[in-house]
């Protein structure tokens, strides 16, 4: 589990910091996608499970752990990302928003445990694929969802 001590804050090659996420999937009814979305603890938006890279974990591993402490959700990542979407990181009171840009990987094969670290922080819902695009904030973020190849799920 990780700490404070042990995040670690890096930016790109356009000076962003860098955060990584999983996106988790399902398919239902044979055809149909669905996505989880958990809400933020500070605003209460939907999201998907992001946070900051962990030393010595690579961007599936960080994110699989972001999923697991904030959904407590595992499943199967995919090692390769389908794409990143950017937003502004509230960093406190009166702080200002960090940018960030958020690669995500797509996770199937998902389960549910019934108590994880963060589980009285959040909540969590299964969305069809263009109502989750709809109820997140970020637009990049959105065409991601919808873009989203079933194949993978």
């Amino acid at each position: 589990m990780k700490n404070a001590r042990s995040l670690k804050f890096v930016r790109n090659e356009c000076g962003l910091y860098v955060q990584y996420a999983a996106l988790p999937m399902r398919v239902v009814n044979g055809d149909e996608l669905e996505i989880l979305l958990i809400t933020s603890r500070r605003t209460r938006r939907w999201v998907i499970p992001k946070g900051w890279p962990i030393p010595d974990m690579d961007g599936p591993q960080t994110a699989a752990v972001e999923a697991y402490e904030e959904a407590g959700i595992k499943g199967d990542l995919l090692p390769q990302p389908i794409g990143s979407y950017r937003y502004g990181k509230h960093m406190g009171a009166g702080g200002d928003d960090v940018p960030c840009e958020v690669t995500v990987f797509p996770m199937r094969s998902v389960t549910q445990s019934k108590d994880w670290p963060e589980r009285s922080k959040r909540r969590l819902q299964w969305f069809a694929r263009a109502q989750a695009a709809s109820q997140v904030e970020e637009e990049e973020l959105a065409d991601l969802i919808v873009n989203i190849p079933i194949s993978i799920a």
